[in-house]
């Protein structure tokens, strides 16, 4: 056996497939084209369009050989309690579409195995579906003794993309870890839940189409798709027990060990390698999954087998599990936004946040405090950015979003732990509450399953159908201010979805020409479909054709008229109720409109105008943004207004000022530069092939149009934009804000708007400077320096009745008497009820022991009462409130407070006097 690096495995993988005739491709991003999917778990799903010969290898290559960044986290909470479950991992794969099959495939498996890899021989064997003989012979040919080969069924060795379909037979090869990892069963072999024998490498012959009878049919081309867990096969090479004591992800668990000062103290056998029959098992075959009966595919091998070997122990101490833990994810969270996913609270975003969360949480419990995860962020770069250049690329960014999501957390995770653990103290019972749970979640942030976690660790566990059922209750109440609107729209949702089914969709002819004729195939008012509209009376009109572009994609929907002698219709708004279908809400001002009428249809040309040159300036600022802040930037939503447009993206901090100046910079460089701006339509695989961005979420069909700007922005978008940019004039960016966690959005004008704002603010400038009687570019400075001014004026007017408080303090001392503890009862003049206050501070500090006082005072025309006392004084019988109740009615005033301190306001300035004597009085 050669012991061989994680590196050097990668790269003997892919050099053996090339020299094969394998195109070597690199791995796709962890964002799929697919938009159904949320992430890449798989070799294979850059290959579906090759597979179904949408796309095709250049000659002279037979398939293609890659080395896949996956993740996967539907087992999160078993990652780090066993040796092999991973987040995130590397698959090796090869693909053929037709050119290669079963002979090559198991040939060149057994061929890399034992010659490239130095695998045993006698250390290997085969599973094959229980009905494939044709496998089975080729693995004899081979030299493969029967007893090495067991035939299992359809559950274990059938790959099936569904009920119907292309589909087919898997062979599965498995290396002998040796008896001492084994059951003891005499029934033992390939495909026994024990450890003894570890699948390493999954082969998947994709030859049938089930149809609906159940009956295979044989493909025209039949496709092979493989996949060997890099992780898996480095642990067997290695001689290590687990993926975690592989050199790449051991390199990681030592820097948790420096951070923390904790030892790793897992041994070889640590971590009960091997199959685990309680993980959730990916589809039977499907690339990039070694096994199906629940293998994980990140899951190397334990120990290789030799005889010395020790015997796997079933668990792993809290610190170990904790530094397993921290490394996987922070691999995860390091790979994840590199390829430009930042945390949000739903989607792909949501899982980079539960992993980012889940580290943070995992070092605080072995003491590792603060920021710290840019450490193993430097280690991931420094062992894996040679093979995946844009972790070098993006490695300042990646520091800068963990750096923000663990000051964001750190600063809830005190207060939310501090509420749990005050919860969990306070428990009693089996199950802790919803309620709490739903606290802990929506006021501190803390997904449900860390709250798990953290009662799992005291034998506890969490209500979640009462957190289920409160989350469901803030849903509805969130719904609820929309129901009746809800209603509505699902009666006209419904009769819009009639009028597309009879009738069929609108031909927009809104991209070249601004007005057409039309004939009104559909009418409706308030919700029901109508023969006619009268003068006054507003409804939606469907016609066969329009130049109106309805609403969609941000883009506001055009206005105009609808005319024909004796009738026009006023259209205030456009909208698409139903996809193809464009409805004119209209206003009749003339005639009587009836189905059938031949109508001459007009946009508001203008405004049309000022919305194209506002929707070009979207996609402009996109780019610049892009070319400012990185690639991590992404359209999250947009409005394109004729008098303004907003832009959503995704950005993890507050744009600087120059950041902002940067992007207009850029976004006006290529107006002035006037590009030519084209849109064309294409089909949806070959805009992607040609780089062209689309939103994820978007369902595209398999025709887009494409709007390309002289090639530096090239977008999917359906919208109406200028021909060239020197049309928009300029564009302004007139605000900055977030609108999320790490999302934010600008808004800008263009054209006549930016003018008029820049006008607007000139006009402004200029009104200040003539107040402030300076030059127009000294106003800044001069407003400035009368701030200064005004702070300093404020600040000697407080010094100055500091002052004079504190020498009034002195004819006070000399007006005390002692009652058994020291007592003031006298008028300080002019001040408020603040000043009252700040006499008693210094006459407190003042006294030779604690004493009280009774302080009154004159503020603008009207009297003000203050009694208060230090405790000892309220000790000895001194009660402020007693005494504020029985003196104010001389200033026809009441108040309140407490026994140490109350006060009073009045409406007879002249009563103050007797109410002194009256205080007075009381302690005679």
């Amino acid at each position: 056996m050669k012991h061989l690096s994680t590196a050097e495995i990668r790269e003997a993988y892919l050099r053996f497939f090339e020299d094969k005739g394998n195109k070597r491709m690199p791995s796709s991003s962890l964002i799929p084209d697919d938009p159904s999917m949320l992430l890449t778990s798989a070799g294979m799903v850059q290959f579906k369009p090759y597979f179904l010969q949408q796309k095709h290898l250049p000659e002279p290559y037979v398939g293609a050989a890659t080395v896949q960044k996956c993740v996967r986290t539907n087992d999160i909470e078993i990652i780090g309690t066993t040796g092999r479950h991973l987040s995130f991992f590397e698959m090796l794969g090869n693909f053929s579409f037709g050119a290669y099959f079963k002979k090559e495939m198991c040939a060149w498996a057994y061929e890399f195995s034992t010659q490239d890899l130095g695998l045993d021989p006698d250390r290997l064997y085969y599973t094959v579906f229980e009905d494939d003989d044709e496998t089975i012979g080729i693995w004899e040919s081979l030299g493969i003794e029967p007893h090495r080969i067991s035939r299992l069924g359809e559950k274990d060795n059938f790959w099936n993309a569904g009920p119907t379909g292309p589909c087919g037979p898997c062979s599965e090869l498995y290396y002998d870890q040796g008896p001492e990892f084994g059951c003891g069963s005499e029934n033992c072999g390939p495909g026994c839940d024990c450890d003894r024998y570890l699948e390493y490498w999954n082969l998947v012959f994709t030859q049938y189409d089930r149809q609906e009878d159940g009956s295979l049919v044989e493909l025209p081309k039949k496709n092979i798709d493989t996949g060997m867990g890099l992780e898996r096969i480095a642990a067997i090479l290695q001689q290590v027990q687990s993926n975690y004591e592989t050199d790449v992800l051991r390199s990681l668990i030592a820097v948790g060990e420096r951070l923390s000062g904790k030892s790793y103290k897992a041994q070889a056998g640590s971590s009960a390698p091997g199959v685990d029959p309680a993980t959730p098992a990916p589809a039977p075959g499907t690339a990039g999954t070694p096994g199906a009966r629940g293998v994980d595919p990140a899951a190397p091998a334990p120990a290789p087998g030799a005889p010395a070997a020790v015997a796997p122990v079933p668990a792993t101490s809290d610190d170990d599990l904790c530094l397993r833990i921290i490394a996987d994810h922070a691999r995860s969270v390091t790979f994840m936004i590199a390829d430009g996913i930042l945390p949000a609270n739903e989607g792909r975003g949501y899982v980079l946040r539960r992993l980012l969360r889940r580290a943070i949480m995992k070092a605080n419990m072995i003491g590792i405090e603060g920021a710290f995860l840019g450490n193993y962020v430097d280690e991931v770069v420094r062992l894996m950015g040679g093979v995946y250049p844009e972790l070098t690329g993006n490695h300042e960014l990646i520091l800068r979003v963990v750096l923000s999501e663990e000051e964001r957390f750190g600063a809830t995770l005190r207060q939310g732990k501090a509420y749990l653990e005050a919860a969990l103290r306070d428990f009693e019972g089996a199950s802790l509450g919803g309620t709490q749970t739903f606290t802990l979640h929506d006021t501190y942030g803390f997904p449900i399953e860390v709250t798990e976690e953290i009662a799992a660790a005291r034998g506890i566990t969490v209500d979640r159908e009462g957190f289920a059922r409160l989350m469901e209750e803030q849903r509805t109440r969130a719904r609820a201010h929309a129901k009746d609107a809800d209603k509505a729209w699902s009666t006209y949702g419904g009769v819009m979805s009639d009028i597309l089914r009879e009738k069929g969709a609108t031909d927009f002819l809104g991209y070249k020409r601004p007005s057409s004729e039309a004939t009104v195939i559909a009418l409706v008012c308030e919700g029901e479909r109508v023969e006619s509209l009268s003068v006054g009376q507003s409804g939606e009109v469907v016609c066969d054709q329009s130049p109106f572009y309805a609403e969609k994609g941000g883009q506001v929907g055009d206005t105009g008229t609808m005319c024909a002698p004796g009738l026009r219709l006023v259209v205030t708004d456009t909208q698409e109720p139903e996809k193809g279908l464009v409805s004119h809400t209209v206003t009749v001002e003339e005639g009587k409109l009836a189905l059938g009428d031949t109508l001459q249809l007009a946009i508001d040309a203008p405004r049309r105008e000022r919305i194209s040159r506002n929707h070009t300036a979207t996609h402009i600022l996109h780019w610049a943004l892009r070319e400012v802040l990185g690639e991590h930037v992404k359209q999250a939503g947009s409005l394109v207004a004729p008098n303004r447009l907003r832009f959503d993206f995704t950005h993890f901090e507050a744009l600087t000022a120059d950041q902002i100046a940067s992007v207009e910079r850029l976004a006006n460089e290529k107006i002035m530069e006037n590009y030519k701006v084209r849109a064309y339509e294409t089909s949806l695989a070959a805009a992607r092939e040609a780089g062209v961005v689309a939103l994820f979420g978007e369902k595209y069909g398999d025709y887009v149009r494409v709007l390309d700007i002289e090639g530096f922005s090239q977008e999917l978008c359906g919208g109406t934009h200028v021909t060239a940019t020197g049309e928009i004039g300029f564009v302004k960016v007139v605000s900055e804000a977030s609108v999320g966690a790490n999302l934010r959005r600008i808004e800008a004008v263009s054209s006549f708007d930016a003018l008029a704002y820049l006008n607007r603010i000139e006009a402004e400038l200029k009104e200040a400077a003539s107040g402030l009687k300076v030059p127009l570019f000294e106003v800044a400075e001069r407003a400035a320096a009368n701030a200064r001014a005004l702070k300093e004026r404020g600040a000697a007017q407080r010094q100055s009745k500091q002052v004079d408080a504190e020498e009034s303090i002195a004819p006070l001392l000399e007006a005390m008497t002692d009652v058994g503890y020291p007592l003031v009862i006298a008028k300080v003049g002019l001040c408020d009820a603040g000043g009252l206050r700040n006499r008693w501070d210094m006459l407190r500090t003042r006294m030779a022991s604690p004493g009280a006082c009774v302080l009154a005072a004159e503020h603008e025309g009207a009297p003000l009462l203050l009694a208060a006392a230090a405790p000892e004084a309220v000790d000895a019988g001194f009660d402020a409130v007693a005494v504020i109740k029985a003196v104010s009615s001389h200033i026809q005033g009441g108040g309140g407070g407490k026994p140490t301190m109350a006060q009073a306001g009045g409406r007879r300035l002249e009563g103050i006097d007797a109410a002194l004597q009256a205080a007075r009085g009381l302690f005679v």
